[in-house]
């Protein structure tokens, strides 16, 4: 049998709205356009009564703990106000999506919430943005040292490595690097079929 709350749970009101976000926002947000759309956005959500899921006024319910002696009503209860806020959060989530312009879409991944969604544009609204050298640099003082050498050419270019170049160079520098990680295990295996300790093993060229 269907409970009240699980109906309630495959009824969201809101997944009603992706149809015709179109209707009230009529652009799709990239690097150019964020007032526009976030004006846009803001009215929307507004004008609907979901603005709380994305600004924190109407936060996830926290769930409830079971008791030692077991599941009750009240623990029911509260598991049910979780899914049907998860259910309604995920709406607003793939309402907001839909706005996206497939380049800003790659930076929404990874969140978890329509808050965490929203909040990717804090930056934008107060006018900060990282442009590709920015985004090169906190890369490269992330990689581990046997990145080292790829470190150094990288920054010792003459002219800015595009984001897109970058992206490509380090996707072939890491293949390099699992290769040479691979290579003293294979060695050692071979020494050992082979009846070999390392010390009679033949140097690395």
């Amino acid at each position: 049998m269907v409970t009240a709350a699980q109906l309630t749970i495959l009824q969201s009101p809101i997944t009603a709205f992706v149809s015709t976000i179109f209707t009230s926002v009529n652009v799709k947000l990239n690097d150019s356009n964020y007032l526009n759309c976030h004006f846009q956005m803001q009215l929307m959500l507004e004008s609907n009564g979901i603005m709380g899921f994305v600004v924190g006024s109407n936060p996830c319910p926290v769930p409830n703990v079971f008791a030692e002696s077991g599941f009750d009503s009240s623990t029911s209860k509260k598991c049910d106000e979780l899914l049907v806020w998860k259910m309604h959060d995920r709406a607003v989530m793939q309402l907001i999506t839909a706005t996206l312009s497939s380049v800003t879409m790659s930076c929404a991944i990874g969140s978890k919430t329509s808050k965490e969604l929203w909040a990717r544009d804090y930056l934008a609204a107060a006018g900060v943005y990282f442009v590709d050298e920015d985004i090169v640099i906190l890369a490269l003082n992330g990689l581990p040292p046997e990145y080292n050498t790829f470190r150094c050419v990288v920054r010792g270019r003459e002219s800015v490595i595009s984001l897109k170049e970058f992206r490509s160079q380090l996707l072939a520098e890491e293949s390099i690097v699992d290769n040479v990680s691979v290579a003293p295990s294979y060695l050692t295996t071979m020494a050992a079929n082979s009846g070999l300790t390392m010390s009679q093993a033949p140097p690395l060229q």
